[in-house]
């Protein structure tokens, strides 16, 4: 069974709205994500599922805002895991996952 490893550098994704942060009320750093899929995951509608689950997980894990929320960096942090995940979806290149993850945004 082969593997399929995504590498993405986050400070794309988590700087999508940093300007509209306080300087004082971010950190900026350059992380690299790695997470691995399986690709005979991919196959199956069910497999897809668990991986799209899986790269979302990863996604909201890297991009949370620690300390308080409010309403600003909640949204820095919904619009950054949106970005990550879209860019492990598209660097996955399989149109299964592409479908899938073009459904679940448009509910």
């Amino acid at each position: 069974m082969r593997n399929l490893k995504l590498t993405l550098i986050t400070a794309l994704a988590a700087s999508t709205f940093a300007a509209a942060i306080p300087s004082h009320a971010i950190t900026a750093s350059s992380d690299i994500v790695e997470t691995t899929i399986k690709k005979a995951d991919l196959k199956t509608e069910r497999g897809v599922q668990k991986v799209y689950d899986e790269l979302k997980r990863t996604a909201e894990s890297r991009c949370d805002v620690p300390g308080r929320q409010n309403i600003l960096s909640k949204r820095v942090e919904q619009r950054c895991t949106e970005r990550l995940l879209s860019d492990f979806v598209e660097s996955a290149q399989s149109e299964r996952l592409m479908a899938h993850h073009k459904a679940s945004a448009e509910r």
